[in-house]
């Protein structure tokens, strides 16, 4: 699976300019924070869903400067 993942992520870097591919990558950062406060029911959520929501704040500057 790791073959295959890295794989299309390289296509990804010809698809699209690689500050978008790489901000994507990231959003895995997202889904576990939100998977871990939600189904593994971890204590410090707070500290880790704001660094996802920054995360997503940085993807949205991105986009929006483009």
């Amino acid at each position: 699976m790791s073959l295959i993942g890295y794989s299309l992520i390289v296509y990804a870097f010809t698809l699209a300019p690689v500050g978008y591919v790489a901000t994507m990558r990231e959003s895995s950062v997202v889904i576990a924070a939100l998977a871990g406060w939600k189904y593994l029911k971890e204590d410090d959520h707070k500290r880790r869903l704001t660094s996802a929501a920054i995360v997503v704040l940085g993807l949205f500057v991105l986009v929006a400067g483009r």
